[in-house]
Order: structure tokens, then sequence, then C-alpha cells
């Protein structure tokens, strides 16, 4: 009794040899529940420290643990509700900054494109023409044979539109290589 009596005047002493007697018995118990031995101390160290803080006095050693072993139980509950909303929102809002990511790269591709074709129009007819085959896929032989002109022409005409896009678009240009590397360049 005079050991409960130390623990009710939250006499140091006391609440030394009792932390060292119950403390390894409540984390493995807190442990079982959360799977987390970190946080299995944390949750065991919280509750002693919440009731050396509390004005509650207790009668006998049995309901000292019964109130402790409870209170840790409950704590580990609480934790893993909390725990579990906040990986819910955490997965929430990984979700939807992923959308939104995606929504706003498809943005920033549509206006690239829009921009790009924007210059491919200011080309010359014949250059404009041999570019937009050559984005269509088609090889530099191929495209002469469809125009009728040389494969020297197709490469000049092809060579001279990338620098008038490179000159007219700047850092964009680049931009455009990392977003479109096989279909535009």
């Amino acid at each position: 009794m005079d050991y409960l009596a130390a623990l009710n005047r939250k006499e140091m002493k006391a609440w030394e040899f009792f932390y060292r007697d119950y403390y390894s018995s409540l984390c493995s118990r807190v442990f079982r529940v959360v799977k987390d031995r970190d946080c299995a101390e944390d949750i065991v160290q919280e509750t002693l420290i919440n009731i050396w803080h509390s004005t509650r006095a207790f009668h006998t050693e049995g309901d000292l643990l019964n109130y402790l072993y409870k209170a840790v139980h409950v704590n580990s509950l609480q934790h893993l509700r909390t725990r579990n909303l906040h990986d819910a929102h955490l997965a929430r809002l990984q979700q939807e900054s992923a959308t939104t990511g995606e929504e706003l790269s498809s943005l920033v591709r549509e206006e690239l494109v829009r921009q790009l074709h924007a210059v491919i129009r200011e080309l010359p007819p014949r250059r404009r023409q041999i570019l937009q085959l050559s984005l269509e896929g088609l090889s530099g032989k191929e495209i002469a044979e469809r125009l009728g002109v040389t494969i020297h022409t197709v490469k000049t005409q092809k060579s001279l539109a990338f620098t008038y896009l490179r000159d007219r678009l700047g850092d964009l240009s680049l931009l455009l290589y990392l977003c479109f590397p096989v279909k535009i360049w």
C-alpha cells in the first residue's frame, strides 16, 4: 500500500520503479496492436505522462493496472484510427495531385502543339509541306518521291524548317523535344 500511495502522490522514485517494472510489458501489449515498436513506445510513454499529470488517485494496484492497460489499449486503437484516416487522406491527396498533374501536363502539351502549328503555318508552303510529311512519319526518300524533288531538297528544307522553328520557339523548342521526342522532331 505504501508503494501505491507514493504513486498517487507522484513521487518520482515510485514512478521510476513502476516504469521499470511495467514499461516493457505495456510496450509489448501496444506493439501487438500497432505493429510498430517506436510507435508502441511513444504510446506507452504518452499514456504514463498523462497519468502522471492527472489528478486521478488509485485505491489498489489492480485499479491502477486495469486503468493503465485499458488506457494503452484505447490509445493504441486511437492511433490506428488516426493513422488510417491520415493514410486515406494522403492517398486521396496523392490521387488528386496525380490527376491534376496529368491534366496540367495535357494542357501544356496541347498549348505546345498549338504554338508549334502556329509557327509551322508561318513557313513557306513547300517547306511547310515537307515538314508536315516528315511529322507524319514519312522518310526523306518517301517525301522526295511523293513531291517529285531530290532528297537533297528535302533535307535542306527540313533543316531550314527546324532552324526556323528553334529560332521562333526559343526555349519552347527544347520543351517540345522533351515532350515529343519522336513524334515531332
